[in-house]
């Protein structure tokens, strides 16, 4: 099993919801199994990543289970409502981006975030995608925020243990967050 492999090692776990609003070809969800991942993951956070038009829909599922709820700037659904209700469930709210997300569009959004899920891949909800490295200068914009100290940053996609940018580039990433991508590991 997959919790026999990881074990307790990871800083967090990241969950991936994707329904078929956001790809064409979505696997079938299983949002109940939040639960055992709680169960086998006590100690680490959960990071529940919404890939949907409507994330609205899957957060009585995934709250109770979820540290932080990411949800995608491009939904369907008021952004500050959605992050309102997470918030009232005592849960932290995050922003995923894509690479296609312009950060001037987000502005001041970025403020109500605990934090900000950067996807380095060109088209989210299908695994397997290189890493753009292109989201090397857009982790520069989001540390170049003015408020920056308000979110934490993440990066998702395309990250490999080994990969040739990651140490030249560790003065820009040192402020994201991936279990898997040791160079962005650290916090300021």
């Amino acid at each position: 099993s997959i919790q026999e492999r990881i074990g307790h090692y990871p800083d967090f776990i990241h969950v991936d919801i994707v329904d078929s609003s956001f790809t064409s070809s979505p696997e079938e969800v299983k949002a109940y199994r939040m639960e055992t991942i709680k169960a086998l993951w006590r100690n680490q956070e959960i990071h529940t990543h919404i890939m949907s038009k409507t994330p609205s829909i899957w957060l009585s599922e995934v709250l109770p289970y979820s540290d932080i709820v990411y949800i995608h700037w491009e939904c369907d659904e008021d952004i500050k409502t959605v992050v309102d209700i997470i918030h009232n469930e005592g849960k932290k709210a995050g922003l995923a981006l894509t690479m296609k997300t312009t950060l001037d569009d987000v502005g001041e959004i970025f403020k109500q975030m605990d934090s900000v899920l950067l996807l380095t891949i060109s088209e989210p909800g299908y695994s397997g995608q290189k890493f753009d490295i292109e989201g090397l200068k857009r982790i520069e914009q989001l540390n170049g925020i003015p408020f920056r100290d308000h979110f934490r940053v993440c990066v998702d996609g395309g990250i490999k243990t080994k990969m040739p940018t990651a140490n030249t580039h560790c003065s820009i990433s040192r402020n994201i967050n991936k279990a898997s991508f040791s160079c962005a590991c650290r916090h300021s």
